[in-house]
């Protein structure tokens, strides 16, 4: 995706999300805004076959609200590739950058975090 926003509002909503491995998809000057408690702005999850599942997002931006919500995730194997991304997060436990489970991988280039709220970690 080239330019645009993506929008959710309510609990559990996602973003931009890839699951089940062996997927990818690429967010270019995106405009990402979630609201919701354990909203997910951007998700890769999985791995198929050897590959993971992969989301490059550059030169683009994640915001979230919630109590839980996260801005990018990579979990169950997925990778996320930041390049030249903000990312702000507010609520408690709002994390801005989250690898959890065996062999997720985050790649952060020129990336800015910034989290409000109790326990709310950057990365």
């Amino acid at each position: 995706m080239n330019g645009g926003s993506i929008s959710t509002t309510g609990e559990n909503a996602g973003a931009a999300l890839v699951y089940g491995g062996n997927s990818s998809l690429a967010l270019n000057g995106v405009a990402i805004r979630t609201e919701g408690n354990t909203a997910r702005g951007v998700v890769a999850s999985g791995v198929s076959d050897g590959v993971a599942s992969t989301v490059s997002v550059n030169g683009s931006s994640v915001t979230t609200t919630g109590t839980g919500s996260i801005g990018v995730q990579a979990i169950a194997g997925g990778r996320a590739d930041l390049v030249d991304t903000t990312i702000a997060t507010s609520g408690n436990g709002a994390h801005g950058i989250h690898a959890n489970d065996n062999g997720s991988i985050v790649n952060a280039t020129r990336v800015d975090v910034s989290t409000s709220g109790f326990s709310a970690h950057g990365v």
